[in-house]
């Protein structure tokens, strides 16, 4: 999509058969002015190919692994579908269990400036942290990249969006941006099924251990441009209360960010 046509984004979100979150999803890019320019994607289901192939293998394979699978090949599906059929320069891959900020078509739309500049391939734009991230200085978990100063013309405020590159202590796929070089290699090195075929049960495969960590030079920006829901729930309670957390935090950390009311 043409993002206040400046810049060339490709827009996908992962809706797996859920009607409802389609439809809050939709209404949030009408309210951005995103809808037509945005793309949905029905996910992976758990009898494909490429998942049953191996299950047929390994009969004790459960269904979270499944799951897991299915959600990973669905961002890969979103990907291919991007590199194969688009000519935009980036794409943003995100995920149906979020909020946007209010403003977040003229804010990416400042902020691609900054990511052209430092030449990122891979960006966190909404991801799981259960608390606010306000240093300018480097961390145990951070390195400070730098800070992009966006001016609410309509409020009258600036607000900083710092950039920080990360190690793996972060998690989620809720919303990233990727260089189309960057998803040309995810795609040819992970789509088609092979390396998760000839690499069970020596390492991970899931969005949020390679999607969002293959890249060297990976950077993420706080505040973020969307967050969980926090509306979904889990079987294990430390998981609930950590997505529950990773919403409430973040929703009054800064009073110039503005999150749509779903």
């Amino acid at each position: 999509m043409y993002v206040n046509d400046k810049e060339m984004v490709f827009i996908g979100c992962l809706n797996y058969n859920n009607r409802e979150r389609y439809d809050i999803m939709m209404r949030q890019f009408e309210q951005c002015g995103m809808s037509e320019k945005s793309h949905f994607y029905s996910g992976c289901k758990l009898s494909d190919s490429r998942i049953q192939s191996l299950a047929d293998i390994y009969p004790d394979i459960n269904n979270h692994t499944k799951k897991c699978w299915s959600c990973m090949f669905g961002h890969l599906d979103m990907m291919r579908d991007f590199v194969q059929s688009s000519t935009e320069d980036y794409m943003i891959c995100c995920e149906d269990d979020i909020i946007l900020d209010r403003d977040f078509k003229n804010k990416l739309d400042d902020l691609m400036i900054t990511v052209r500049e430092k030449n990122i391939d891979l960006l966190l734009l909404g991801y799981l942290i259960t608390y606010p991230i306000l240093s300018e200085q480097d961390t145990n978990e951070f390195r400070y990249r730098g800070k992009h100063i966006y001016v609410d013309l309509e409020i009258g405020e600036k607000i900083d969006y710092r950039f920080y590159e990360y190690g793996f202590e972060i998690w989620g796929t809720q919303m990233y941006m990727v260089s189309r070089s960057y998803a040309e290699k995810m795609v040819q090195q992970y789509a088609d099924g092979i390396w998760l075929l000839e690499n069970y049960g020596k390492a991970q495969f899931s969005a949020d251990w390679i999607l969002t960590k293959e890249s060297p030079s990976r950077q993420l920006i706080y505040p973020m441009l969307a967050i969980e829901d926090g509306k979904t729930t889990y079987e294990h309670e430390g998981q609930s209360e950590f997505h529950r957390l990773s919403h409430s935090v973040h929703i009054c950390a800064n009073r110039n960010i503005n999150y749509i009311d779903i």
